[in-house]
């Protein structure tokens, strides 16, 4: 990953804290003052309120932001002013020693204040976003031919112990299975025409590592190769199922489907807790967050629901924003509204009979 999608990153982080922040605008009549959401300034009577999609809305139509709001606003600038310049620094030194008095030291904002942002903007600390760093520099190395012990080295480290946590790779796998990209092995896949576009699962002897809709056979064909890069693909037989799995899984079912999946320990947290949230139900980003004991970790979590591999499977698809608003979705936000709508339906026709 290069510093160009690094920053978008970072940046897809702070746009989902502001549209988690700043759910909806409202606006007093009388008073012709507008608030954000979590401002904390008494809310007047219900018949004095008018709701504003936008900022621009609400001006052009001659209200005027409270001051509490304008005050979260300013220290809001600052803090991701602060995680932008923080960040810069670490990408800058991810392969030696950085801590927080170093980093306070470069940027000349305090300890506290950088704490104070990274948790109120990202969700982590600068401790955990140089750890996560470091892996995805591990990832483009071994992808690049480095061995293991070279690849190490570079991001900083003379042993692999730091990517253990008791037997778990936080690569999800073995470094050197890793670094292979899938040369040498074999993936099975199976496609079929559904509802909701073609359905396309990519497999493993250990279970599902990929699955896809599309609208073209060639597109779903197009994804795995990109996924799997150096592995032989072929066609199979949906002999274990899966295919059918998947479908009675998004009916309602209860269905154990075996999974090989390639991510970090936080992400395969986050995986295990979207596969919790009830069919035809949803959860926000910060639900999802709290039920893995990292309340603040809603905009990390919504990264971790970009990079699920295995959709409908992990349903991502159940995970919206705070505001009702349905957020991002890798496959599409219209199939995402589709297999929301089908699920809810469904579940409506299955209590009423």
């Amino acid at each position: 990953m290069g510093k160009a999608t690094q920053n978008n990153t970072i940046n897809a982080h702070m746009k989902l804290n502001a549209s988690e922040q700043v759910q909806f605008l409202s606006g007093n009549i009388r008073s012709k003052v507008y608030c954000l959401s979590l401002c904390g300034s008494k809310i007047p009577d219900e018949t004095r309120l008018i709701r504003f999609e936008t900022i621009e809305e609400a001006e052009s139509k001659g209200f005027m932001l409270c001051g509490h709001c304008a005050k979260f606003r300013s220290n809001l600038a600052k803090r991701r002013e602060i995680v932008e310049k923080v960040t810069d620094r670490i990408r800058e030194k991810y392969n030696s020693p950085v801590g927080l008095a170093e980093l306070s030291s470069m940027t000349g904002f305090s300890q506290k204040e950088i704490l104070k942002a990274f948790h109120d903007i990202i969700g982590i600390t600068p401790k955990k976003y140089l750890e996560e760093l470091r892996i995805i520099k591990l990832k483009e190395k071994l992808s690049s031919g480095r061995t293991i012990d070279e690849a190490v080295e570079e991001i900083g480290h003379s042993s692999l112990s730091w990517l253990y946590t008791g037997s778990r790779s936080k690569l999800g796998m073995n470094p050197a299975a890793y670094r292979r990209g899938g040369k040498g092995e074999t993936l099975l896949f199976s496609m079929k025409e559904t509802r909701f576009g073609i359905l396309a699962v990519a497999f493993t002897k250990s279970g599902i590592c990929s699955v896809t809709l599309s609208n073209k056979r060639n597109d779903a064909l197009e994804y795995f190769r990109k996924e799997f890069p150096k592995a032989k693909l072929m066609e199979s037989n949906d002999d274990h199922g899966y295919l059918a799995g998947i479908l009675a899984y998004l009916d309602g079912a209860y269905v154990d489907l075996p999974l090989d999946l390639r991510g970090t320990e936080f992400q395969r947290k986050v995986w295990s807790a979207i596969k919790r949230i009830p069919h035809g139900t949803t959860a926000t980003y910060s639900e999802l967050a709290s039920s893995i004991g990292k309340p603040k970790a809603y905009r990390a979590v919504a990264n971790a629901c970009a990079s699920n591999p295995v959709p409908l499977i992990v349903p991502c698809h159940r995970v919206i924003r705070k505001s009702g608003d349905l957020g991002g979705y890798a496959l599409g936000i219209e199939r995402k509204k589709v297999l929301l709508d089908f699920e809810k339906s469904n579940k409506k026709d299955k209590e009423t009979k």
